[in-house]
């Protein structure tokens, strides 16, 4: 959680301090998809279960912002 929530807010502070055209939105909440691989959901077996957390994000996160994203992250964990 703490990756995807670094992530959102780098996005979003990058985006707010761009002097060219900066961009200010609220992150979005956490979203989450759940399933199992067997299709029998049980409460004793949380091992089973699979699951994809996602915060949407503008359209204007191209995959080369989110590069530039990222390797920012990569320098702050050094």
């Amino acid at each position: 959680m703490a990756a995807i929530y670094g992530a959102a807010y780098t996005l979003k502070f990058s985006l707010k301090l761009n002097k060219e055209n900066p961009l200010d939105y609220p992150v979005m909440a956490l979203e989450g998809l759940w399933w199992v691989e067997d299709g029998t959901f049980d409460l004793q077996k949380p091992g089973n279960w699979k699951y994809t957390v996602m915060i949407m994000q503008p359209d204007r996160i191209t995959p080369k912002v989110f590069a530039d994203m990222l390797a920012q992250l990569r320098k702050k964990e050094r």
